[in-house]
């Protein structure tokens, strides 16, 4: 009895088995030979990648939903035609289209995230064998403006450099198990809040770019950062890239130039050697030092700008005497110098937060030659990027303390709700108070009197220092011909808000810091201290004029508007914008002090005016 229940047993299973092969065998039938394209939706819910935005909440980077096109070649009744027709909607080349839609397949990407209209355009022609897909598309609100910093997203919705990158866990909702979904339908990934100002990113992006373009450059780059956070409000260079379109660029563009190249930087390294100097032999600041346009160091000469005759410490940095320096910095021991150049941050990552920072490079004293400790005093042998010099001169007007530079202000949920926030992180005193402020009256007479003129503000003190450095040619050596040129300045001086750090490279003809970059600190420190709240240094500032009559506003030039309050500048400005179009933005309340275009200027119709006050 049991041996047949066993068989049984034996004979039901063989059949479940046998049917059940059967049914696999079947359904792989119909899907081998079916004519039908079955997309099916994915177990796990799309993923909306968070926003990411600027400090004042101007989104900067955002993803839309969108359509992607597919194809069922077994459907196409006409494939030169419908190739033809989804070319010129698409404008992508006949001749590729022709290719896909011909395969032996049943389902063929055309186009992944194409925008509405011409996905209702396609959907309109009902082109058989075509479908559409939903998807998301990452766009950048601001085209290009700060594309160096946010990096860019594949079509496979991950980040593939810069912020999107470096956070791509976050911005996708897979960091730490963070999951917030819409009613299981979505995951939604963290919105990242950067430090970065819009505006301050525009006016630094814009000034660069003409620069580079004045000075035929190979590149330039601009970092500002606020002296007392830390916070970087701006990262520009030029060439810049369209994020969107990012394949359209090469990996030279794209890159960031202000942290991923380093480089020699000349004379703004005279500074950190007079710290050096101060901290440890400040008696040697009270000589004086006779430069004759060069200087021998062993079997080497060192040719300076100029000839300076008797020079003074101050003298040596404001006209940036090699010669002087050099003499300064015989009786400097060589440890001394190299903890001072480690203890600015020279030598390794800021650890600012963005992926591609070089440590620039600085050999320790017991590989220096005997040279090297000259060399590095007027800033050869070593390597910077742009945004530890930034760190470096902003301790110098934060009075000594070194503070990291930061990118991320916070972190939120989609709602808005602060996940995370970060704050200024200091990694202590570096010099003291004293040294610092003897620093900065150098600095401040680089600008009123030396070789940073150019980098001077009608209505703020800047203090800075110029920077040229000759290129090395491998098997050639040092040419006069390539250069980098570059300024950092610090303002207002009274009391710094806000370091900036210009580099210019390969400008035409080997030009000089001051010519080149200086200017440039001056025409975005005047464009966006207004903007952030940063009043005029009186005692740079010429004094304000006033007027008893009203500036005429029937004529066809640009009245003067210096003087006036802005509640008195409404029906003033009425008249011209009735007549002329103009397009009016005032920055800050109380009397006018800056405008563009000048008085007397002659007004084209839709002009943008500028009014700044204070």
């Amino acid at each position: 009895m049991e041996q047949k229940v066993f068989k049984r047993r034996v004979y039901v299973a063989a059949i479940l088995v046998t049917v059940i092969a059967l049914l696999f065998i079947i359904r792989l039938f119909g899907l081998h030979f079916s004519r039908k394209i079955i997309v099916q939706k994915s177990k796990t819910p799309p993923i909306r990648r968070g926003l990411i935005s600027d400090r004042n909440g101007y989104i900067l980077s955002m993803s839309i939903k969108s359509y992607s096109l597919f194809v069922n070649p077994e459907k196409i009744i006409a494939p030169a035609k419908t190739a033809r027709i989804l070319a010129e909607v698409l404008e992508l080349p006949e001749k590729t289209i022709l290719e896909r839609i011909t395969r032996k397949k049943r389902f063929v990407w055309i186009k992944r995230k194409i925008s509405d209209e011409k996905a209702a355009k396609l959907k309109a022609m009902k082109i058989p064998g075509a479908g559409f897909k939903k998807e998301f598309r990452r766009v950048f609100p601001n085209g290009s403006l700060g594309a160096n910093i946010l990096g860019f997203v594949g079509i496979d919705n991950r980040g593939i450099e810069g912020i999107e990158y470096l956070y791509d866990d976050r911005l996708t909702g897979r960091y730490d198990g963070w999951k917030e979904t819409d009613t299981g339908e979505m995951v939604h990934g963290q919105n990242i809040v950067l430090t970065l100002d819009r505006l301050v990113q525009h006016h630094a992006e814009r000034e660069i770019a003409a620069a580079v373009k004045k000075h035929e450059a190979r590149h330039g780059s601009v970092v500002i950062m606020e002296v007392k956070t830390g916070r970087v409000l701006a990262m520009a260079k030029y060439p810049g890239f369209n994020p969107g379109r990012y394949n359209a660029y090469s990996a030279e563009t794209r890159k960031n130039f202000a942290i991923t190249d380093s480089f020699e930087p000349g004379s703004t390294m005279k500074i950190i050697a007079l710290a050096s100097v101060l901290e440890k032999r400040s008696d040697l600041l009270r000589n004086r030092y006779v430069c004759t346009g060069k200087i021998e160091i062993g079997d080497a000469v060192i040719k300076c700008t100029g000839t300076h005759g008797s020079v003074s410490v101050r003298d040596a940095i404001r006209h940036s005497c090699n010669s002087g320096v050099i003499q300064i910095m015989k009786k400097m021991k060589r440890a001394d110098l190299y903890k001072t150049i480690v203890d600015f941050g020279f030598g390794r990552k800021t650890g600012m937060g963005i992926p591609g920072e070089r440590a620039g490079i600085l050999r320790p004293p017991a590989q220096w030659s005997g040279l090297s400790k000259y060399s590095m005093a007027i800033g050869y042998e070593m390597s910077v990027n742009s945004l530890q010099l930034a760190a470096a001169f902003s301790a110098i007007a934060n009075g000594g303390v070194y503070l990291r530079p930061m990118i991320i202000d916070s972190f939120e949920s989609s709602q808005g709700r602060v996940l995370q926030s970060f704050y200024p992180q200091s990694r202590g005193r570096i010099i003291s108070k004293t040294t610092a402020r003897a620093l900065m009256r150098l600095m401040r007479a680089v600008v009123t009197d030396g070789t940073g003129k150019k980098a001077a503000s009608r209505w703020y003190s800047v203090a800075g220092k110029t920077g040229t450095s000759q290129k090395y040619i491998h098997k050639k050596g040092y040419t006069s011909k390539r250069s980098v040129s570059s300024f950092a300045g610090v303002a207002p001086v009274g009391d710094p808000e806000i370091c900036m750090i210009i580099v210019i490279d390969e400008p035409k003809g080997g030009r000089g810091g001051g010519d080149t970059a200086a200017p440039v600190f001056s025409r975005i420190a005047d464009r966006i201290f207004p903007v952030l709240g940063i009043g005029a240094d009186t005692r740079s500032a010429p004094p304000l004029k006033r007027y008893k009559k009203p500036p005429a506003s029937s004529g066809p030039l640009m009245p003067d508007f210096r003087g006036l309050a802005t509640g008195s500048l409404p029906p003033r400005i009425a008249a011209l914008q009735k007549r002329y179009g103009l397009k009016l933005t005032i920055y800050g309340t109380g009397i006018v002090y800056g405008q563009k275009p000048l008085p007397g200027k002659k007004l084209q119709p839709g002009e943008h005016v500028l009014l700044q006050c204070r």
